[in-house]
């Protein structure tokens, strides 16, 4: 019963992990200022809103890789049981002291 549940949870976030990606780091100011540039130089197509994108995703993970690191390394110190809701809580809040400093 409980490795269902835990599956469902593991599905549920990977399903949310796309919009996470999204809100949570730069990649939509990224994405917004690159379709400015290129409607400003008066580019149509190219560069294809693809390879848009994947820049954009790019320099997200680079400008968000200290954050990344923060998180991993407070996660070592962390004793974490998925088997314990309140190991899990607790691992929770401290990852979000790290990106509510973003």
């Amino acid at each position: 019963m409980s490795n269902s549940i835990s599956l469902i949870a593991i599905l549920s976030l990977f399903t949310l992990l796309p919009f996470i990606i999204a809100s949570g780091t730069y990649f939509i100011k990224f994405s917004i200022v690159f379709v400015i540039v290129r409607n400003a130089l008066g580019l149509q197509q190219v560069p294809s809103n693809m390879t848009l994108n994947g820049v954009a995703l790019l320099l997200s993970m680079f400008v968000m890789m200290p954050v990344g690191k923060e998180i991993y390394y407070n996660s070592q110190n962390e004793n974490l049981s998925f088997n314990n809701v309140a190991s899990v809580v607790n691992f929770v809040e401290t990852g979000m002291v790290v990106i509510n400093h973003i």
